[in-house]
């Protein structure tokens, strides 16, 4: 361990990164966790130092690209290559001190590519004021904000993804989605199914470092040599061909481009010791990605290099590195044993690695900042499970990648861990000692239902090398479409609808089908015969409109380069987004509300049915009046209506009854390429969004006010212990919600310190294992730290947080969004 790094400054060092090397929540010392090189830790001073910015060289590129005369008469997949291929070959590139690992995603630290065919109306609006506003700003030139808003911005206009899929939208479609005004009713989305069409995706990385690009770009061109002209299918697989070719020497000349740059460099350093760094940087970028990796670092730089490249091709947010402990283990167990590489060496390479995911961002827009506050990329890494023969997975570098995080404590790259009955206890403790350091990483996925829940469309063989995708959705790694995330969907939404006969109170207009008036209703069954439509019908709304998306993303946004590392798409002679992939699942849709809905309807079956002390009319009267003058009767409806997360039979049993349904409508349905849908829960901040647009609820909650987070109970209504918690978690078919679903839990520090914490730690998570609930998070943090920290947020920069799939720096999030992490339920072992 590097104590003199750690002690230099115990001042500086507190006030720069906060739980550094002090104390965490109530005084868990993390120090002993922490052996991050000095190069690390300057690399890692220097992201808190830098403020986010946006680079429009990436647009500027693209726009020269269009509008040359030479590209417009291109199809489109030739273009979509072609201007990916110009990023890479004009993109400004350094290699900035101390790097190890090269390759830049903005012309400058910590700057974000604006990707003006994607987002550029949505953010068009509010580039006047994105350097001010409280949640996420960005830094922007004078200079370049011109050039955007004058230039750039403009020839785009009407050509975007979102306009695409908006003018696809019918008269009924429509108003679920945008209000007169054309903003978002934050009933259901759709932005999120078109950001991207590579979005929450797995790439083949094990391929690309056994091929290299010129492997990929070889078999390409023994494709094109074998098809026929005169063949309508064979000419649209030539274009695709063509383009895959394109894309992959567009990664040859950037990975040349920094082999360049660093053997400048070499030339004219004066320190031996950087000097031979910057020679072995430049052999490295000279080997790979083009060719096969034969060392570690090969291996790490070549990732990185692919993995960045996802993002110059479109907005492609939420992508998965997948298993690099599996991918990359045999690299590091050769040089090992060879000893041509230390595991100092191998951990330091690997933060690198973290440090570049956690300077990389998206440019996000005011509504979305409510749904996805916190600059989150959601990059998903996945360490242990198990192998595909079924065997425990767990390695030394299954080790070495948790290390990263606690070196790197970045709120990003997302660090999942897979759990199995198998799982060693040395995994257990590792990834447990990350869990009470407070960041929030890692999240948990138990192979014990999602191996089966993938295992319903694909060998089982396949489903164990899953990995884990945007929040908490898990995928087949390197041979799925992706595009995993189809949008948001208000699901309580169809309670209020229920109540109002289709009406929605924010929006004050009929929105939804008519179902009768609750009045008439003489049964708990006719009630919820209502409800089960009004859902039905909301599901089948968002499914239909992401069948569009679907066709946005087949004749506007293919994806080539991605697509040459998706095992099918070279097969098949087809674009993941034309369906060329090995597996083509449906979207994932990540809905909110299940516990209000449950506790609602509890509520409504005991006291006006059952037990007949709230008539319907006084209690639709109350719902409307936001309960003003009715405080009595929400009294009653907060205080005594069966909660959802306590183990109570009677409420969970009805949430069983809800998810039955939403089950069985999504199974109804196909995408485009014959997949399966994908449901879960888990709004990532959109919770409070989404409660906000809203009326009271029949369980005492009032108009606007948060819904419940992910797949948890009502916020302050579990009051029998995490353990309960589980109980009810594991009781829903979990293995039906292929998508995923997010549970928080929030412990105090000093629950898990010490031998016996991290024992009860593990005892938990086995437990989490047993019941078979599908994913788990922590917030690691008392009340009174969060509270000191919104009253001196420059003593608390670095302070991380759980939101919901994924971390985020407390101090930069909405005041409301940190008031809902600190009033969460604080639960004990």
């Amino acid at each position: 361990m590097e104590h003199s790094a750690v002690e230099m400054d115990r001042n500086q060092d507190h006030a720069l990164y906060g739980v550094y090397g002090g104390t965490n929540g109530k005084g868990l010392r993390t120090e002993e966790a922490v052996n991050a090189s000095p190069r690390v830790q300057r690399m890692r001073e220097h992201i808190f130092n830098t403020k986010p910015s946006i680079c429009i060289e990436r647009a500027h590129i693209v726009y020269d690209y269009y509008n040359d005369p030479a590209n417009r008469s291109l199809p489109v997949i030739l273009q979509r290559a072609g201007a990916f291929r110009a990023v890479l070959e004009r993109l400004p590139i350094a290699i900035e001190k101390d790097e190890l690992l090269v390759g830049n995603y903005g012309s400058r630290s910590r700057s974000y590519p604006m990707i003006p065919e994607t987002i550029g109306d949505l953010v068009s609006s509010e580039l006047d004021t994105i350097t001010d506003r409280i949640t996420d700003p960005l830094d922007i030139s004078d200079s370049d904000r011109r050039e955007l808003q004058k230039t750039i911005l403009p020839f785009w206009k009407g050509k975007t993804h979102i306009e695409r899929l908006k003018a696809m939208l019918s008269p009924e479609e429509y108003p679920f989605f945008y209000t007169a005004e054309g903003k978002g009713t934050g009933i259901m989305t759709a932005n999120a199914s078109v950001f991207g069409a590579g979005g929450h995706v797995t790439m083949d990385f094990p391929t690309l470092l056994r091929k290299g690009f010129r492997g990929i770009k070889a078999e390409a061109l023994g494709h094109l040599e074998s098809l026929d002209p005169f063949k309508k299918e064979d000419l649209d697989k030539t274009l695709f061909y063509r383009a895959v070719v394109e894309c992959c020497e567009g990664m040859t000349a950037f990975a040349g481009r920094f082999a360049d740059l660093a053997g400048k460099m070499a030339a004219a350093e004066n320190d031996p010791e950087r000097r031979k760094e910057l020679e072995d940087i430049a052999r490295v970028c000279e080997r790979v990605p083009v060719h096969p990796a034969r060392h570690f670092h090969e291996a790490v730089q070549s990732v990185w290099f692919a993995y960045l490249a996802i993002l110059q091709e479109d907005y492609d947010r939420c992508c998965s590195l997948g298993r690099p402990d599996q991918y990359l283990h045999p690299f590091y167990e050769q040089d090992i044993h060879k000893g041509i590489m230390t595991e100092e060496r191998a951990q330091e390479l690997l933060d690198c690695l973290w440090l570049k995911l956690g300077s990389t961002n998206f440019i996000n827009w005011g509504p979305y900042i409510k749904v996805i506050a916190g600059h989150p990329m959601q990059q998903q890494i996945t360490v242990g499970g198990q192998t595909p023969d079924g065997l425990d997975a767990t390695n030394p570098v299954t080790l070495h990648c948790i290390q990263a995080t606690m070196n790197t404590r970045l709120h990003q790259p997302s660090l999942s861990v897979r759990l199995h009955k198998g799982t060693p206890k040395e995994l257990y403790h590792k990834a447990g000692e990350l869990v009470r350091m407070g960041t929030g990483h890692p999240s948990f996925f138990n192979d014990e239902v999602t191996v089966p829940a993938l295992a319903d469309d694909v060998p089982v063989e396949v489903a164990r090398d899953c990995s884990a995708v945007g929040c908490a959705g898990i995928q087949v790694s390197g041979c799925g479409k992706g595009s995993h995330n189809g949008g948001y969907l208000n699901l309580a939404a169809a309670l209020e609808f229920a109540l109002t006969d289709g009406y929605w109170r924010h929006g004050d207009q009929a929105l939804s089908i008519r179902t009768g008036d609750p009045l008439a209703f003489t049964s708990f069954d006719q009630f919820f015969e209502a409800f089960e439509a009004q859902l039905r019908h909301i599901i089948r709304t968002l499914l239909g409109v992401s069948v569009k998306a679907e066709y946005v993303h087949k004749h506007h946004t293919q994806t080539p380069y991605i697509s040459s590392l998706i095992e099918g798409c070279l097969e098949s002679g087809r674009d993941k987004t034309d369906g060329g992939a090995r597996y083509n699942f449906g979207m994932n849709f990540r809905a909110s509300g299940l516990a209000d809905i449950a506790d609602s309807l509890a509520a409504v079956k005991k006291f006006v049915f059952e037990e007949k002390t709230v008539a319907m009319p006084d209690l639709v009267e109350a719902l409307n009046d936001n309960f003003e003058g009715h405080e009595t009767l929400q009294q009653t409806l907060l205080n005594q209506t069966p909660r959802y997360g306590n183990g109570n039979h009677y409420v969970d049993g009805i949430a069983r009854d809800v998810l039955r349904v939403m089950i069985d409508e999504f199974s109804r349905h196909k995408s485009c390429f014959g997949g399966s849908f994908q449901p879960g829960f888990g709004s990532v901040s959109g919770h409070w969004p989404f409660g906000a647009v809203l009326g009271a609820f029949p369980d005492g909650r009032k108009a606007g006010e948060p819904l419940a987070n992910g797949i948890g109970p009502v916020m302050r209504q579990d009051h029998k212990g995490p353990t309960a918690i589980l109980n009810t978690v594991g009781a829903m078919d979990n293995a039906k919600l292929s998508g995923g679903s997010i549970l928080n839990l929030k412990f105090p520090p000093e629950i898990v310190a010490g031998e016996e914490g991290l024992d009860n730690l593990t005892a938990f998570l086995k437990s989490f294992v047993d019941l078979g609930v599908w994913h788990c998070q922590f917030n690691i943090v008392d009340a009174d730290t969060l509270r000191e920290a919104q009253r001196r947020p420059e003593d608390h920069r670095d302070l991380l947080v759980r939101v919901a799939g994924y971390s985020a720096y407390f101090t930069g999030l909405p005041r409301d969004l940190q008031d809902d992490i600190i009033e969460r339920t604080e639960h004990r072992i």
